[in-house]
């Protein structure tokens, strides 16, 4: 009978851990490839370079897959209380931003513009 308690308590730590913890730690990863994305097209600012296309797919793609990423973590509000991940108001501020870096990268404008989007990501996402 004791293997038996011990064996439900082993199936409901495994659900929780794969149901709970493995979304949380997909979205960290999502917030990892961003900070990656963000170094990687840092100097992407000029009309003649090869990776304007890649980059402005990049960009939309990462914040479609952080929103998707953000939706699917159970219990959102609760781990975003404790700090584990940032509030929906943050991932909209992030996301708002990823797409105006889309948008604007290749154009001919300041770097500042570029700069501000950038550093809003990187502080609604906490990767500073």
């Amino acid at each position: 009978m004791v293997y038996l308690v011990w064996a439900a308590v082993g199936v409901i730590v495994y659900a929780g851990a794969y149901f709970v913890l493995k979304p949380i730690l997909n979205f960290r990863t999502t917030r990892g490839a961003i900070a990656h994305a963000l170094a990687e097209f840092a100097d992407v600012d000029t009309d003649g370079d090869a990776r304007i296309p890649r980059a402005r797919e990049t960009y939309r793609q990462l914040e479609s897959t952080l929103r998707a990423r953000a939706n699917h973590i159970p219990y959102y509000r609760v781990w975003s209380s404790l700090k584990i991940v940032p509030t929906f108001a943050e991932i909209d501020k992030a996301s708002a931003n990823l797409i105006g870096l889309s948008n604007i990268t290749g154009l001919r404008m300041q770097r500042h513009d570029k700069n501000t989007l950038k550093r809003n990501v990187e502080t609604a996402l906490r990767l500073k």
